[in-house]
């Protein structure tokens, strides 16, 4: 006669577990922060990502060098130590890159980071995710954010033309807008968020969108309306001009060089600047891949430059915005 009575207990101890499960397989993670577990207690280091992603821009494979090295800005010829890169330079130089090129990618990368950045701040802040300090309004920080986010669609607008416009979280990275609707948004955005902004130039607003750093950007924008959209746009430009102007709280420097010294955060004429700091924010690295390697000692530097390049003197629509690292200045 068989037995069956040690297969009863098996069926009823493995009933017994399954009766005790709760079937909860929700997994608390402990070796990563993630957004739902973390707390957004300061508002200005939340939406300083948008900002530090402007730093990725100044670079011998991004946006630095496709707008100089394609224009009479500069020249990168290799040598007999290299940078010759695959022809990476020389594409951009005789006009014949493609996609391929890094400075292309690491752009449209960057640019779309910073939207993509924006998109998620703007929607924290709507939700209350993100706790804001006395003083700073729900209006007055998602229209600085919009601002930002206008730059990085600019940016996108100038040097690719027709691209994807993402205005809310959970829209996806894909299709193309027209070039003329992406600058209609761009003045959109920069018109509703204008009037919420700071009107303060002081530290606090040091490296940030007020009120009048997102007239100067329409204005740039205003520039080239007519390349954007069909239709001129001079009269707006001027206005938005003026009023920088007449605030009152900018003018130029009576030297060339005095906006690019180490340190000037008080400069009259730096409008909006890109804060880099040899420590804490670094990748300013322009004389390094500009200056001769005999310039090291010559200027006291920690490091020997590698040596391709020969910059002009950075005064267009976007360098004024940057200054160099802390621990560096331009000679003279």
């Amino acid at each position: 006669m068989k037995c069956i009575k040690p297969y009863l207990f098996t069926i009823s101890l493995l009933g017994l577990t399954l009766s005790a499960c709760n079937n909860d397989l929700e997994e608390k993670i402990y070796s990563e922060v993630t957004e739902e577990s973390y707390a957004y207690t300061d508002a200005y280091k939340a939406m300083s990502i948008v900002y530090a992603n402007m730093r990725s821009l100044i670079s011998h494979t991004s946006y630095y060098m496709a707008q100089e090295s394609t224009a009479d800005g500069i020249v990168m010829p290799a040598n007999a130590s290299g940078w010759d890169d695959g022809g990476i330079y020389k594409r951009m130089h005789l006009h014949t890159w493609n996609s391929e090129n890094p400075q292309m990618s690491n752009m449209w990368n960057s640019f779309y980071a910073g939207v993509i950045n924006a998109n998620r701040i703007i929607d924290q802040v709507s939700s209350g995710k993100i706790t804001l300090p006395t003083g700073l309004t729900k209006e007055a920080m998602v229209a600085e954010v919009r601002a930002t986010r206008a730059f990085f669609y600019w940016m996108l607008c100038d040097n690719f033309g027709d691209v994807p416009l993402i205005a809310d979280r959970s829209d996806e990275l894909k299709g193309k807008t027209a070039r003329k609707d992406i600058y209609q948004f761009i003045v959109k955005e920069l018109t509703e968020a204008i009037p919420s902004l700071s009107e303060e130039r002081n530290q606090l607003m040091y490296g940030r969108f007020n009120k009048w750093a997102a007239k100067t950007l329409l204005a740039n924008v205003y520039l080239n309306a007519e390349v954007y959209s069909g239709e001129a746009k001079w009269q707006e430009c001027l206005t938005q001009c003026n009023d920088v102007i007449a605030s009152g709280n900018y003018q130029l420097e009576t030297s060339l060089r005095a906006p690019f010294v180490t340190n000037n955060q008080n400069s009259p004429e730096i409008v909006f600047a890109v804060p880099f700091d040899e420590n804490q924010a670094g990748g300013f690295n322009v004389e390094m891949f500009s200056w001769h390697a005999s310039l090291k000692n010559k200027f006291g530097m920690q490091d020997t430059p590698w040596g391709r390049v020969r910059p002009k003197v950075f005064r267009n629509s976007l360098i004024p915005m940057i200054r160099p690292m802390d621990g560096w200045q331009l000679p003279g």
